[in-house]
């Protein structure tokens, strides 16, 4: 892959991300879907709160997460398979999948 391919990768991923972003703060009550951070939070929080089903559901968001992290290091390493395009194709996958999810759902 040349460098001009590499940048429009780059370009198209940050859009989508900022696309992602945008769209938990207009329209899901400013809850930014990429912060881990504040999920880990959240987990603690529902711990003491002694909410068990939200840091039961936070708790596997991060375990997606880290296991996500994993795979694009692995995935390189025991395919041919392009990590750079698997990932738009995953992240097109769950942008189609948040259309569906009903706006009454509890972030």
């Amino acid at each position: 892959m040349n460098i001009k391919q590499e940048k429009n990768i780059h370009h198209m991923v940050s859009l989508i991300g900022g696309f992602i972003g945008g769209y938990g703060i207009i329209t899901r009550a400013s809850n930014f879907g990429s912060a881990e951070t504040t999920n880990m939070i959240a987990i603690i929080v529902g711990l003491f709160d002694r909410d068990m089903e939200a840091a039961l559901l936070r708790t596997c968001a991060l375990i997606i997460y880290i296991a996500a992290i994993v795979f694009t290091i692995v995935i390189p390493k025991v395919s041919k398979i392009n990590v750079k395009y698997l990932s738009l194709i995953i992240s097109a996958i769950g942008m189609v999948g948040m259309a569906f999810i009903a706006p009454e759902v509890h972030p």
